[in-house]
């Protein structure tokens, strides 16, 4: 695992927090989500794990507002899914 210079990485970094956020996202990618993410998302039926991985592959933290809504309107569409849960399918076909 390469170390990065947090010099460098400090230097763009508004804080801190800022600085240490972004060291911890360039060396672990793929191992860390940002949890405040996975909440309140709208779509509740899917385990925090799978949120996690979709927001982790599919959604920047520039744009996370604009992705995390693709994201959602495709779950939607994929698993026919309205807003306030799962549609129940037809009783009798």
């Amino acid at each position: 695992m390469s170390a990065i210079a947090p010099r460098t990485v400090c230097k763009r970094a508004k804080s801190l927090e800022d600085c240490v956020n972004t060291q911890v996202k360039e060396i672990f990618r793929g191992k860390v989500v940002n949890k405040s993410h996975t909440l309140n998302t709208g779509v509740d039926e899917f385990p925090r794990y799978v949120l996690e991985y979709l927001i982790d592959n599919y959604c920047a933290e520039e744009s996370f507002h604009e992705d995390m809504e693709k994201v959602v309107r495709r779950l939607r569409e994929t698993f026919n899914l309205r807003r306030g849960g799962r549609e129940n399918p037809p009783l009798h076909p």
